[in-house]
């Protein structure tokens, strides 16, 4: 478990502000039996930072870095997803980048990282892993004639606006504290 958590938290970076995982008790058993080492299911729980979360692309070293062990620690750790690119301002960089076509789609970079890094490092099979977002998304999507509205204001729709609204909440929550005591 500290390896799939260590991998995860260096994968997700900055996009989340804590990473959990729990698996579920064991069943009761005689003290004779051996207490079973492997879970066949475990949670994994992402606090997102809606700063960094739904980014697309992670930088990794320069191409021209010097320490040429700091290239090849981010290619074995992303594996065929690390690729070197060339950005406007000039920088030649390992980079990976997360494929999505919507908006909706892009609040799935964080699983997507997930997926990738229990495929990769532990060989866990995308089919193996699910998430609750998908079932969210369905209650969050707004019809096309609305949802075009508000992107055209510059509104986040979708989990992404959810999202967002929760944060603004929270902080405009936290900052009644000054003006009405809470505790």
């Amino acid at each position: 478990m500290a390896s799939l958590s260590s991998l995860l938290h260096h994968g997700l970076s900055d996009r989340t502000k804590a990473v959990s995982i729990l698996h579920e008790p064991s069943s009761p058993r005689p003290l004779s039996q051996a207490h079973p080492s492997n879970a066949n299911v475990i949670y994994i729980g992402l606090i997102h930072n809606s700063s960094a979360a739904f980014r697309l692309v992670d930088h990794g070293p320069a191409a021209d870095e010097e320490d040429e062990s700091k290239v090849q620690r981010f290619r074995d750790f992303w594996g065929d997803k690390a690729e070197l690119r060339r950005f406007k301002d000039g920088r030649i960089i390992e980079s990976v980048v997360w494929d999505v076509k919507t908006a909706d789609e892009r609040a799935h970079v964080p699983g997507m990282i997930v997926r990738h890094v229990l495929q990769r490092h532990f060989d866990i099979g995308s089919d193996a892993v699910q998430t609750w977002q998908t079932s969210f998304d369905s209650l969050l999507r707004l019809p096309e004639s609305v949802s075009s509205k508000y992107l055209s204001a510059g509104i986040m729709t979708g989990f992404k606006g959810a999202l967002t609204a929760f944060d603004t909440l929270v902080k405009q929550i936290k900052g009644l504290d000054t003006a009405l005591p809470l505790s």
